[in-house]
């Protein structure tokens, strides 16, 4: 996807419609040339730059690029938030308020949440599976049953006594998880999103 700047604004997309001169609507940007572009006030197109968890992209409207700073390796995106200061092409690390880092966090066991109830939800129906397919001599099958549950187990308590989900690290599923779940034993799981 192509990303324009308008009259030095930071790149986005082209919008479906601007108004020129006096009221006159014009419409599918995208059909324009280069040439027509610019003479509208858009420059680029311009790449979005890929930058890392301890990186900062500011856009400088003066050199119509982006300028990429080094956050300090001790940086918390919970707890600080990063101020971009055009004239002196600085930026400044700030801490967040308390409101804001008890939103951050809430927001953080939200997506911490959904993601165990969808590996929660897999992993049981794959117990389900093995279960229906197990027999007291299938060595294989009760093992990958008891890696099961003890999965499930450790997704159900994963959020005992953290108070910083930040810090929250995953189970590593079983192996044959993927399998089972791919139709080893029966029909192929399909997520309910």
């Amino acid at each position: 996807m192509s990303f324009y700047s308008y009259k030095g604004a930071e790149p986005t997309k082209l919008p479906r419609s601007i108004y020129v001169g006096d009221n006159l609507l014009l419409t599918d940007l995208s059909t324009l040339d280069q040439n027509e572009l610019e003479k509208l006030g858009f420059t680029g197109p311009y790449a979005v730059p890929g930058i890392t968890d301890l990186q900062y992209a500011a856009w400088d409207s003066d050199t119509l690029s982006y300028i990429i700073f080094d956050l300090p390796p001790d940086y918390a995106s919970y707890k600080e938030k990063v101020v971009y200061f055009p004239e002196t092409k600085t930026i400044s690390i700030v801490s967040l308020s308390e409101a804001e880092i008890n939103a951050n966090y809430e927001t953080k066991f939200a997506e911490i949440r959904a993601k165990r109830y969808e590996l929660f939800t897999k992993a049981d129906f794959a117990v389900s599976l093995t279960a229906e397919f197990m027999c007291d001599i299938c060595e294989p099958e009760v093992t990958q049953y008891q890696e099961l549950i003890e999965y499930k187990v450790k997704l159900r308590d994963l959020l005992d006594g953290v108070t910083n989900p930040f810090l929250v690290v995953f189970p590593t599923p079983p192996l044959k998880l993927d399998r089972v779940l791919q139709g080893q034993y029966g029909p192929v799981y399909e997520s309910q999103a």
